[in-house]
C-alpha cells in the first residue's frame, strides 16, 4: 500500500505535534558571558532543606505583579516560564498563586502563609524580602544564580520549589 504525500505530510505533522506538546525540560538561559550553573552545583549549594510533606502544593505559580500575568510555574520537578530578568539596582514585585492538592487557594498573605526564598549559598547577585502576599527580588550584582521559594506555614514548611534561574543585567 502506498500512502499519498499528503497523507505523510499529515501523519509526520501530527508526531511533530504529539512531541512538542510534551512537558519540556526547563527553560535555559542563553547569555555567553555569564556562565551557567549545573543541577549538581545547585543541589550542592541550595542548603539543607527541611522535609517538607509530598504533595502539599497541586498548583505553585509565580505573578509578575508589575505585568500582572504569571511569570512562572512549576510542571513536576521543574519550571516553565521563568522570573523576570532584573536590572542591576532594580527590583521586580512578584506574588504567587498556590493551591493545595484538593484544589484550594492558599492565600499567601503572612499571616497563616508566606513564601521565603532561599538563595544559592554565598550569593550576592541578589536580595530577596517578602511583604506578606507579595516579594521583591533586588538585583545586587550583574551575573546569575538560582533560587528555591518555600511554602511556610505557622513556620513550617508546606512546599519547596525546584530550582529557578535568576538573572541580573546591567
Amino acid at each position: 500500500m502506498k500512502m499519498k504525500p499528503d497523507k505523510i505530510a499529515f501523519l509526520v505533522m501530527i508526531i511533530a505535534v504529539l512531541l512538542l506538546s510534551g512537558c519540556g525540560g526547563a527553560a535555559e538561559l542563553e547569555d555567553p558571558e555569564i556562565s551557567s550553573v549545573d543541577e549538581e552545583t545547585v543541589t550542592e549549594n541550595a542548603g539543607e532543606a527541611a522535609e517538607a510533606p509530598a504533595e502539599s502544593a497541586s498548583v505553585f505559580e509565580i505573578i509578575n505583579l508589575q505585568e500582572n500575568e504569571m511569570a512562572a510555574y512549576v510542571c513536576h520537578d521543574h519550571w516553565h516560564g521563568g522570573i523576570p530578568w532584573i536590572k542591576e539596582g532594580e527590583r521586580v514585585t512578584l506574588g504567587t498563586y498556590i493551591e493545595d492538592p484538593q484544589g484550594k487557594e492558599m492565600t499567601v498573605d503572612g499571616n497563616r502563609y508566606s513564601v521565603n526564598a532561599r538563595l544559592m549559598e554565598g550569593c550576592e547577585v541578589l536580595s530577596f524580602e517578602c511583604h506578606g502576599d507579595h516579594f521583591y527580588l533586588k538585583g545586587e550584582e550583574v551575573g546569575e544564580t538560582w533560587i528555591t521559594l518555600e511554602l511556610l506555614g505557622e513556620d513550617d514548611l508546606y512546599y519547596e520549589t525546584p530550582p529557578i534561574p535568576v538573572r541580573v543585567y546591567e
